[in-house]
């Protein structure tokens, strides 16, 4: 049975629970803000303002949507949505918890997590793991380390670069790179339904998010049986090795038995589809044959 190592959410470090507010237009504003405390005060928002959008650090928008929707290069845009609904008060969306040994964590994350608070859980479980049991985390952290800058990784959020890469398929997004390559999931709610699905990463960008919260992401162990072990490279190709978007990148995973034969290859990449309809990363996989190969952090 698994041990849970670690539980961090926003609730350890606050003094008084959250409480809904709504920031409504003036003269000078035609957006309205929602800052639910909830998941369910949040679908209450979307029922009620179908139009509203939902946003966590909205650094996305502000700083790397321009760069895709043709606003730097002079395009005139639709205007602003009558309505934000800030997630940043939902603690079950900036909770992280940690499951199992440091050898065989997964990592359950709220969508509106910081992607440092994720780059700081995986260089944890790297550094406390063996060297070669340790290796997927500390992959993930060394790519997560090229990802925008300090700044913007302590309050851009995971959910909010994924988002960016469903609306924009050609934004090659790192997040859903180590998602894909790593068989994550996600948690989905719809304000229209009761309930929540799971939906696997390469399927997240043929969902209609204008309709749909991304809640949450799950991180899996990998799945090795006796005497395996997983090695895990990530590349990335951009104008500057941090704070520019990446142009192209890729991830390897290979499960390696005692013989360094590999049993298992995953492959994902971005920024390569023609049609920009990826969402920012392609898979694939075989098993069987070839050779292994030394360890080495991505």
């Amino acid at each position: 049975s698994r041990t849970r190592l670690l539980v961090v959410t926003p609730a350890t470090r606050r003094a008084s629970p959250p409480v809904p507010l709504v920031a409504a237009s003036d003269a000078s504003s035609t957006v309205a803000w929602y800052k639910p405390s909830s998941v369910v005060e949040a679908l209450e928002v979307k029922r009620a303002v179908p139009e509203a959008v939902f946003a966590g650090a909205n650094t996305g928008i502000a700083g790397v949507a321009k760069y895709y929707n043709g606003e730097a290069y002079g395009a005139t845009l639709p205007p602003n949505p009558p309505a934000m609904i800030d997630l940043s008060s939902i603690d079950e969306m900036q909770t992280i918890v940690v499951s199992g040994d440091s050898t065989t964590a997964s990592i359950s994350i709220g969508a509106a997590t910081p992607l440092a608070v994720l780059l700081r859980t995986a260089d944890e479980l790297g550094a406390t793991a063996s060297l070669k049991d340790g290796h997927r985390w500390r992959a993930v952290a060394a790519h997560l380390k090229r990802v925008a800058n300090h700044q913007v990784r302590s309050v851009g959020t995971i959910g909010g670069n994924l988002m960016l890469a469903s609306k924009f398929g050609s934004f090659a997004s790192d997040v859903n790179l180590l998602c894909s390559l790593l068989g994550a999931t996600a948690t989905v709610a719809d304000p229209s339904k009761s309930g929540r699905k799971t939906v696997e990463m390469p399927n997240l960008h043929t969902l209609n998010w204008d309709k749909l919260l991304l809640v949450g992401i799950n991180l899996p162990a990998p799945e090795l049986k006796a005497g395996q072990r997983e090695l895990v490279f990530t590349f990335k190709v951009a104008l500057r090795r941090q704070n520019a978007h990446a142009l192209l990148n890729a991830g390897f995973a290979f499960i390696v038995d005692v013989k360094n034969t590999i049993v298992k290859a995953t492959i994902a990449y971005g920024g390569v589809a023609g049609d920009g309809a990826d969402g920012g990363a392609k898979l694939g996989g075989n098993s069987g044959g070839g050779g292994g190969g030394d360890d080495d952090d991505g």
